[in-house]
């Protein structure tokens, strides 16, 4: 849905980090990162807490928002920079 919104928004261009980021962490995972979670079951515990900690904030960040009317008239948002949006990718609790 991300890459789905990014090229409609932005172009086929500006979803290319997006794509990188997530292609980088699939050879990380084929290059043996994963293998150290099964070596050390300590780091799966310590990553599930993580990720759980990092949902929960967002849930907080979420709930505690402040509401914004919405100004059709304002200039559309501009695409993230591309370290941004590979770096999105790596902390994707999904992926």
């Amino acid at each position: 849905m991300l890459l789905t919104a990014s090229g409609a928004n932005f172009g086929f261009w500006h979803k290319l980090p997006l794509m990188i980021g997530m292609q980088v962490m699939l050879l990380m995972v084929a290059f043996g990162v994963g293998s150290l979670i099964l070596l050390h079951p300590a780091l799966h515990l310590i990553l599930k807490i993580a990720g759980s900690l990092y949902l929960l904030w967002l849930a907080w960040k979420i709930t505690t928002a402040a509401y914004e009317k919405l100004e059709t008239g304002e200039t559309p948002p501009k695409p993230m920079p591309f370290w941004q949006a590979g770096l999105r990718q790596l902390i994707n609790p999904k992926a």
